[in-house]
């Protein structure tokens, strides 16, 4: 049981690693491209990000 529990921790840390590396690769890419749609929710985010930090 604790076997299984480790497996589905292991398992489930994988995967969210895995999720961020994914999503920093279309944004990098989104950075390389911008004129792709995704640079430009990329940018937008990014400017709201600058906003944010000048706010606090």
């Amino acid at each position: 049981m604790i076997l299984l529990q480790t497996v589905r921790s292991v398992g489930v840390t994988i995967g969210v690693t895995l999720l961020s590396y994914v999503s920093r690769s279309v944004q990098f890419a989104a950075m390389l491209r911008p004129s792709a749609s995704l640079g430009k929710i990329w940018a937008k985010d990014e400017r709201s990000l600058r906003y944010d930090a000048a706010i606090g």
